[in-house]
């Protein structure tokens, strides 16, 4: 028996509710999963290392700041999901060592404006990451299916383009330098 070499489409059109109306919107394009040779496949395992790299080099500060062996401050913050967690506790531990050593107290504001930073960063990776993807049939333009997002609250299939993503990894990779250099920046703090 032979196999069937149909792709399975998903159709464009999406119902959308505004100001108590519902419309569709059809473009008339069916979207499919990228084929695996798709760069994109390639620019999302990048953004993810790149973010990974990012989470490292907080928990190393952690690691340092907390006077405790590596391998058991890796117990620690292998517990804490995302960013936002390290970078609190890189401030409570600054906070706390800073009455014995007051230079520590300038890597406060330092990390308060890096977890400032972070946010709008954050949600872009996690968009790029959690979001279904999806190459429109003809063109093989990139699409992701946005599901209702934080701070977007959209239920669509959205155009996103490989451009776009290769710009929020070179902001991660931007970030991930600040960190690094903060990190680095503490060490010596800590070893003068």
């Amino acid at each position: 028996m032979a196999k069937s070499k149909t792709k399975k489409v998903i159709a464009s059109a999406v119902g959308r509710a505004a100001a108590g109306k519902s419309t569709v919107a059809a473009t008339g394009q069916a979207f499919i999963r990228p084929p695996d040779n798709h760069p994109i496949y390639n620019l999302i395992g990048r953004v993810a290392a790149e973010w990974a790299r990012l989470e490292h080099h907080l928990d190393q500060i952690i690691w340092e700041l907390s006077d405790m062996p590596k391998s058991r401050g890796a117990c620690v913050t292998a517990q804490l999901m995302s960013v936002w967690p390290r970078y609190n506790s890189i401030i409570a531990l600054l906070k706390q060592r800073t009455p014995k050593t007051p230079e520590l107290k300038k890597f406060i504001e330092i990390t308060n404006e890096l977890n400032k930073d972070t946010r709008d960063l954050s949600e872009r990776r996690n968009r790029i990451i959690h979001d279904s993807w999806y190459s429109a049939h003809h063109s093989g333009e990139t699409s992701q299916f946005r599901s209702m997002a934080r701070g977007e609250w959209s239920y669509d299939l959205m155009y996103r383009s490989v451009k776009k993503t290769k710009k929020t990894l070179e902001n991660i990779k931007a970030l991930e330098k600040r960190v690094e250099k903060l990190k680095f920046e503490i060490l010596n703090a800590l070893s003068s």
